[in-house]
């Protein structure tokens, strides 16, 4: 954190230098000069997607980043160290799988949402890190925690449900993290403004203390797949968007795949999410791990691999029954090592030789059925521009590609004019934030449209 703060230091005075010795009306030139950027968009040529195209606003202008934002490692450190945002009203919800695991959905509701009838029990306002009780010795939940509702196929019949027909977006963070991120945070803030309802999906571990010898994996979407299922249910009017970041847009992309070719098997298959943003994915796990340790040993692989052995060593006593961890952490360094001694073990049927190749998205992505944008930056270091499937629109046309020269890895800090430091100091909602919504509203209006279409074609003609 030190170094952090010190590279950042640096930044500021070099400009503020740079301010002093240029004059701050030549600065401020150089800057809108220099520090522009415009999305590069592929896709396929149809009457959906140029639709889709010719409704954007954002996504097909330019945008200023601050002065320093050209480097991209400054762009990813602002985003996950520095950036703050105020915390979301969130309202978490928990949710027990039928193998007893714990899944956390962080809702940030709408007006008119009625928490206590849709949820019950099963709802907070705790904030991001409280701690579940550990099981008893009979491995049933404990009877004065009411929050510990079963899951199960049986259980979901009769549920209260809503007949809003608002939109919901589901977002799946990044690696080791919650809705207390604050590039989750900003994102969600943003969602709210624009009148979308917001669930965050955290997997097991990441927000409260597991409930069973089982963390996250790279690409297993079974979980994921209980909590779309459950929003689906409690708002059967909401259109669906998914939006995912980093590590949780390799799990999401794969889900929204892998329902994409349910429905080429079984037409009448109906897709969980009408609309999926896939922001800063690296579609080859295998790859992403060796890009980062060969090229960032002692930076970003050291970080990944800090946060796998921190999650681990967190769960020492819940798992104290079935797992030594402080003995299993003796042979743990690295991410590999997580996966192998862990990730491999803990989970039947997944293989240590294999495991990066069977959880990525990277064949699932040709599957995918409904609108997509993917996202990336051509200077972010955890995905470099080499990894990029340029190639994916022209095999799948349903598939955006939106590239940027810069913005890091989860990064776009953009300039702020409203401030008297914009040149240096970002706005508080970054670029991608609004992108994204941007390419959302955009997709949404024109389903909209189709679907209407649509409907007056199968409606029958009255004669008077």
């Amino acid at each position: 954190m030190g170094l952090l703060k010190g590279i950042f230091g640096v930044a500021f005075s070099a400009g503020a230098i740079a301010a002093s010795w240029l004059g701050a009306k030549a600065l401020t030139d150089y800057h809108n000069n220099a520090s522009k950027d415009q999305a590069e968009l592929s896709y396929q040529q149809n009457e959906r997607n140029n639709s889709i195209f010719e409704r954007l606003s954002v996504l097909t202008k330019e945008f200023l980043f601050p002065i320093w934002g050209s480097n991209s490692h400054l762009q990813t450190t602002y985003n996950s160290v520095f950036r703050t945002v105020e915390r979301p009203q969130y309202q978490r919800e928990r949710l027990f799988v039928n193998d007893g695991g714990l899944i956390v959905l962080d809702w940030v509701l709408l007006e008119g949402d009625d928490a206590d009838y849709l949820f019950g029990n099963r709802i907070s306002s705790l904030r991001s890190q409280p701690e579940i009780l550990i099981k008893e010795e009979s491995g049933e939940p404990t009877p004065e925690d009411p929050s510990r509702n079963e899951f199960s196929e049986g259980n979901r019949r009769g549920k209260a449900r809503s007949e809003s027909i608002a939109a919901t977006v589901v977002i799946c963070p990044g690696i080791c993290n919650n809705s207390e991120a604050h590039y989750i945070r900003g994102f969600a803030a943003a969602c709210r403004k624009e009148g979308y309802r917001v669930v965050i999906y955290t997997p097991r571990g990441c927000a409260e203390l597991a409930t069973t010898v089982k963390l996250f994996t790279y690409g297993d979407t079974s979980d994921l797949e209980c909590a779309v299922d459950h929003v689906r249910e409690l708002f059967p009017n909401s259109p669906l968007i998914g939006v995912s970041f980093s590590l949780g847009a390799n799990l999401m992309s794969r889900y929204v795949g892998q329902h994409g070719a349910k429905g080429r098997e079984d037409p009448n298959h109906k897709q969980p999410f009408k609309v999926a943003v896939s922001v800063s994915l690296n579609a080859d796990g295998h790859q992403a791990i060796n890009h980062l340790k060969t090229n960032y040993p002692n930076t970003y692989y050291a970080i990944v691999s800090r946060k796998l052995i921190s999650l681990l060593d967190r769960h020492k006593e819940v798992f104290a029954k079935e797992l030594d961890v402080p003995e299993l952490l003796k042979s743990i360094k690295t991410v590999e090592d997580y996966d192998r001694e862990f990730t491999c073990k803990v989970n039947p049927g997944i293989s240590s030789e294999s495991y990066y190749l069977d959880h990525s998205c990277k064949e699932d992505l040709v599957q995918v059925s409904i609108p997509m944008l993917l996202l990336n930056a051509l200077d972010d270091p955890l995905v470099p521009k080499e990894f990029i499937p340029y190639d994916l629109p022209q095999k799948n046309p349903n598939i955006f590609l939106a590239l940027t020269k810069h913005g890091g890895h989860l990064g776009w800090a953009q300039h702020d004019e409203s401030a008297s430091l914009g040149l240096f100091v970002p706005s508080n909602v970054h670029w991608h934030d609004l992108a994204i919504l941007d390419f959302i509203a955009s997709a949404l209006t024109v389903l909209e449209e189709e679907e209407n279409l649509k409907g007056s074609k199968e409606r029958p003609i009255e004669i008077s």
